[in-house]
Formats: structure tokens, sequence, C-alpha cells
């Protein structure tokens, strides 16, 4: 029986024999790598010199004699796979009719084409749900990271790997929604995991980690990954999370609710914890409670109660950068919390935005509370090349 070669490029790009392998290492000529990176991504043609010097030289004036230096690149691309031990180079990567190509003839076994199977196999129509997925769990083990990712600034590679990302959150996505009719919450916990540590950037992913850790009754780190998620998006992407996620918040707080006899115990579970300074900074979800409570209430009550969103612009009406405006929020902030008093809430609204609610007697004195933080945030920050715009409006009541 001969032995195939084994090709894995997803998350990595190496090749092996039996027990010898040529792995891609960044201390390594990267046109070397890239050549062979692009014969084993088109491996079922034949490429020509021509197309070989495009991929490898994009612009005309790279190198002098693109030709001659390809030639040098090959020689030593199949001197390398001469370390598999398996059949010399040239042998491995033929050459015919001004074209290259992997030798057809060699048997192969590639990641990508075992991952495109399964994740095929399981959206085929008359298969069971537990066919489905373990057709699904083999194409999520074998996903190990992105198509080629030292090659993923190349414009070749982009659309393969857009491609395979695609089928891996479609597989996961489905997986969990197989699971979660089934109630096994401890498998989407394990699915989840490893997906978010796959591509942190699917919002869905966290979702369901964070319903399975609910359902698994790990309520301080459903709370946590809740909180590190969401400043994730703030943050790193730019972006504010999706009402799904937020929303998601409610769950926590309402399935971490169990039965207790015991109200001392109850009590000290609603106490704050920690020093308490300043105005209460929650959740958009709980902060939408309170204001629909507020609503509610002030019909009856006779108190003003005003709402006040702040945002952060650029000078001039410029999009500042995302580093200056997660500096910038941080300051504002400080700001917010250290001006309004222990009893006012405020919570962040998006990116670049606070919304707070404030007892106050007047429309005056709220527009004097928010020059304040105004005023708070440029001290703390006076070579800011942003400023802070707010809006106030009283908080409509319910009328019954």
């Amino acid at each position: 029986m001969q032995y195939p070669l084994v090709i894995k490029m997803l998350g990595e790009f190496s090749i092996s024999y039996k027990s010898n392998t040529v792995i891609a290492r960044s201390n390594r000529s990267s046109k070397l790598w890239t050549l062979l990176e692009y014969l084993m991504a088109y491996r079922g043609k034949s490429v020509s010199q021509d197309e070989l010097i495009d991929v490898l030289w994009p612009e005309d004036s790279e190198v002098d004699s693109p030709s001659n230096t390809l030639k040098t690149i090959l020689y030593r691309v199949r001197s390398m796979l001469n370390d598999l031990n398996y059949v010399d180079g040239k042998q491995i990567i033929t050459y015919s009719r001004g074209a290259y190509t992997l030798n057809p003839a060699i048997p192969v076994e590639v990641d990508v084409d075992l991952f495109e199977k399964s994740c095929k196999s399981a959206g085929e129509q008359g298969i069971t749900a537990e066919e489905k997925i373990s057709l699904l769990r083999q194409a999520l083990t074998l996903y190990k990271g992105d198509f080629l990712p030292n090659s993923s600034n190349e414009t070749w590679c982009v659309p393969i790997q857009a491609y395979y990302r695609s089928l891996y959150t479609n597989a996961v996505l489905e997986t969990v929604a197989i699971l979660s009719e089934q109630g096994r919450w401890g498998e989407i916990l394990a699915v989840s995991e490893h997906a978010v540590n796959i591509d942190p950037y699917v919002e869905q992913f966290h979702q369901s980690l964070i319903q399975a850790l609910v359902r698994t009754e790990q309520y301080q780190a459903a709370a946590s990954h809740y909180h590190n998620v969401t400043n994730m998006f703030y943050t790193q992407l730019g972006v504010s999370p999706s009402e799904e996620l937020t929303e998601l918040y409610k769950l926590i707080r309402q399935e971490h609710n169990s039965e207790e006899l015991d109200l001392s115990v109850i009590k000290r579970g609603l106490t704050e914890q920690g020093r308490i300074n300043g105005a209460y900074l929650c959740e958009y979800a709980f902060f939408k409670d309170l204001y629909q409570l507020e609503s509610r209430t002030l019909a009856r009550n006779g108190q003003s109660v005003f709402v006040s969103l702040l945002s952060i612009v650029g000078l001039n009406d410029s999009e500042p950068t995302q580093k200056v405006l997660n500096n910038s929020m941080s300051m504002l902030n400080d700001a917010i919390s250290s001006t309004l008093r222990r009893g006012d809430i405020y919570t962040r609204y998006s990116v670049s935005q606070f919304l707070l609610m404030i007892s106050t007697v007047s429309l005056e004195t709220g527009t004097s509370v928010m020059e304040r933080i105004v005023k708070k945030f440029k001290s703390s920050h006076p070579k800011a090349t942003v400023r802070v715009n707010y809006k106030l409006q009283p908080l409509d009541p319910i009328n019954p």
C-alpha cells in the first residue's frame, strides 16, 4: 500500500509523508512558500510560468528577471520536498509544456478536500440527525483555522479563504441548531468554545456559548464572557453588539435565580459588591428595563427624570480612529461616573455613545449636569482631537 502525501492547509501549511514533514516557517523565504502553497491550492490543474510570475510578483518592477528567479525558487522548493524522503522533488512538482503541477500520479490526502466533503455530505437529503451531526463534527474537527493563514493577504488566497470560512461558520451554526433541539447543552458548549477560539469575531458563536453556559448553570462564566465579548466588539471591531447579544444578559440574570427560602441569603446576593462611588454603569438590557419601569411610575409620583445621550465626535465632524475613540470613551466614562450621583444610572449605547438617566428638578439643572460632564472630560483630555456632544430630553411617562 502506497502512503499518501498528507497536505494540510487549514490553520497551517504542511506536507507530510509518513513521519517526515515540511512545514511553513516565518523565518523562511515567503516567495518559496507562496509558490508551494499556490501549487497545492491549485493541485488539480497545470499552472503556467506566467501565472506563477503574476502571483509572486504582481508588480512588474519587483524583480529584474522573473523567469530566472522563478526557476531558482522552484529549485529550492523541490530541494525542500526531498526532505520528505518520498521521491525526488522533480517527481512531486512536474513540468510540462511551460506549466507546473502537482504530479497527479501521487496519492494525496488533503484536509480541505475532506472538510468540504464532510460539509456537503451533511447537507444531503435522507440522512438522520445523528448522521448529520457526525458528519458536521468531522468537518469541525478538520477545520483548524483559516485556509493558508500565511498567505491571507495574497489576492488569490482571499476568496478561497472566505469560502472555507463560510462553510465552517455554517457547519457550526447547523450543529448548534440540531443539538439545541435535543437539549445537548454540554456538547454545544464544547462546539462553541472551539468555534470562538477559531474565529472570535462571529457573534453567533458567542451567543451559543453564552446560552450553553447558562443552560449548564455556569452563570458567572456566562456573565464574564458576555462582558468580555461586548467590550471586544466595542474596542476591537468598533461596532455595537446586536440586540440578540444584549438580550442574553436578561437570560443570564433570569436563569441565575434559583429557589431560596432564606431572605438574608437573597439580600446578600442582591447587595452591590465593592466600593460604591459615582453613578451606576449597567448593561443596556438592564437600562432598558429600568427606563420602562420609570416610565410606568412617573405619572404617579410626579418626579422629573431626564434621559441624555452623550456622543464622541471628531473635530470638524471627522471620524476618530478606533484607538482615539477607545481612549476618549474611557475618559468620558470616568467623567460621567464621577459627576453623576450614586443613584443615577448609565449604559454604553454604542461604540461612541453613552446613555444616561438622571433624576433632577428641571431641564436647566439637567443641562448644568451635562455641561459639568463635558467640562470634566475636557480637563482630563486637554489635547483631545474629539469633542462631546449631548442631547437631553425628559423621560415620557406612560399614562394609564
